[in-house]
């Protein structure tokens, strides 16, 4: 009998290297329901930011007095990723800022500055992080006067009432994906998180709430010194009482500025409550600190390369979109609408070498900035192209595709929290990467089922007599035979 060879197994990544499966969030972010759900939220959030701001005279003397307050929040739109892709040449000092497209021609002569601004700008990664921290900065600062700490309160509050359902939608729907393998409607994972709502809102809220109240008891323990001849001793010798209680003070702090993605994860992935997410989220936290390190490195240099990634796409669409209409449309009515188009997406079209241009060797000085000849010899003005209600709704068109390549960093950031939340799941209580909460379902059961009880003569009803357990006599007796 010939010797059959078993089959080696393959080498799994998912298993044995699970970290690995945190390249996975690129694709999960990309996803047009996660695009949606994060341009939602970012703008939810900022309308609700700039109904807080004050006044816009208020703001500016405020601004110029104390340059700690807040600046008025922009639109998705307007923002700038922190690319810092302009030229280093000092001889193209005078060129207009390039964008994502040029920054690929410009790598080959500099490539070590690109790859750093590529793989370096962790800051746009970690976005969803400094909006939630800023307003906790500005609570704590010692020379914010009362009225800005308000306002940071409530601007903190209102992000987690916004992504308390979006973050958890966000979250849940990745889950799914991640660990079975199964797209999630948008529907779907809105209701889980509108279900699952005080639970997304109650792990970061306790936790601030503990912060407060360990701040609280050293606030009155100082409240000793102030004791008239035996203040300073009694604050002396509880000195050592509050260095401890500073220090579970730092483990909040440092568990909370952390791990409050965890919590969120944490419920998209168990189905479990805030209690659970907050006890989960310190215990991975302080359990796996150098994995947990390492996962948020590997995070920030992928999200910066696939922001950037996203960015190059979303540029290269709208320019070749606005060329593709510039062929056969007016050419100020497409400059008009490339000039009022969020900085996000593209530069103005008279910076770029446009093939079909009639006067392209011309020298620059002979071309005109307000009037330009369209195909049919006509001479139109920008602000005459551009007026009409059609120009309006292209305009609104090119803001809500620059907030959705905006809303990618959101849904980047929660993806990867999700993923890291499998891989400490792991690591520490040894849950395979398949496992998540899909609901309450029957367990199957495989006795078969009862048929036939009536027959049987068995008397279900309620009653003090004892069953009647007797079988029935047969509907057709079999016959008998004569004597």
């Amino acid at each position: 009998m010939p010797h059959r060879a078993l089959p080696l197994e393959g080498f799994d990544l998912r298993r044995h290297v699970p970290w690995t499966q945190l390249f996975q969030s690129f694709r999960l972010a990309l996803r047009i329901r996660q695009l949606l759900l994060a341009a939602i939220g970012v703008t939810l959030t900022t309308v609700g930011w700039r109904l807080m701001e004050p006044s816009s005279t208020t703001t500016t003397r405020k601004l110029d007095e104390q340059p700690f307050v807040f600046t008025p929040t922009s639109w998705p739109w307007e923002r700038d990723l922190g690319f810092d892709l302009t030229s280093p040449d000092p001889q193209e000092a005078g060129e207009p800022p390039v964008n994502a497209l040029w920054a690929l021609a410009s790598g080959l002569k500099n490539p070590q500055r690109f790859f750093s601004q590529v793989f370096g700008n962790w800051s746009v990664t970690l976005t969803p992080v400094t909006e939630l921290l800023n307003p906790g900065q500005r609570m704590f600062e010692p020379t914010v006067p009362a009225s800005e700490r308000l306002r940071a309160l409530f601007q903190l509050l209102w992000w987690l009432v916004v992504w308390g359902l979006f973050g958890g939608a966000l979250s849940r729907s990745a889950a799914v994906e991640f660990a079975r393998d199964q797209s999630t409607h948008l529907t779907g994972a809105l209701r889980f998180a509108g279900r699952n709502y005080l639970s997304f809102l109650v792990g970061p809220l306790l936790t601030l709430l503990a912060v407060l109240g360990v701040a609280l008891l050293l606030a009155l323990g100082g409240l000793f010194s102030r004791l008239p001849a035996i203040g300073t001793v009694v604050g002396g010798f509880g000195g050592g009482l509050a260095l401890v209680i500073g220090l579970l003070l730092a483990i909040l702090v440092m568990g909370l500025a952390v791990g409050w993605p965890l919590m969120f994860a944490t419920i998209s992935v168990e189905g479990t409550d805030g209690f659970d997410g907050m006890s989960r989220a310190f215990n991975y936290v302080y359990e796996r600190p150098l994995l947990y390190l390492w996962q948020i490195v590997l995070s920030l240099v992928y999200g910066s390369f696939a922001v950037f990634c996203v960015l190059f796409l979303g540029q290269l669409a709208t320019l070749l979109s606005l060329q593709g209409l510039s062929l056969g449309a007016n050419r100020a009515w497409v400059e008009s609408i490339a000039d009022e188009a969020p900085a996000l997406l593209a530069p103005p079209l008279e910076n770029t070498d446009w093939a079909l241009e009639a006067d392209h060797d011309a020298p620059q000085s002979t071309q005109s900035d307000a009037t330009r000849a369209d195909a049919t010899g006509s001479e139109t003005t920008r602000s005459e192209a551009g007026s009409g209600i059609g120009d309006t709704i292209l305009k609104y068109w090119l803001r809500a595709w620059a907030t959705l390549i905006h809303g990618f960093v959101y849904s980047f950031f929660w993806c990867s929290a999700t993923l890291i939340y499998f891989v400490l799941r792991k690591s520490v209580d040894g849950n395979d990467l398949d496992e998540v909460f899909m609901g309450i379902q029957p367990e199957p059961d495989d006795l078969l089922p009862l048929v036939g009880a009536a027959a049987m003569g068995v008397d279900l009803t309620t009653s003090d007599r004892p069953a009647n357990l007797s079988p029935l006599p047969p509907d057709n007796p079999p016959y008998a035979a004569p004597r």
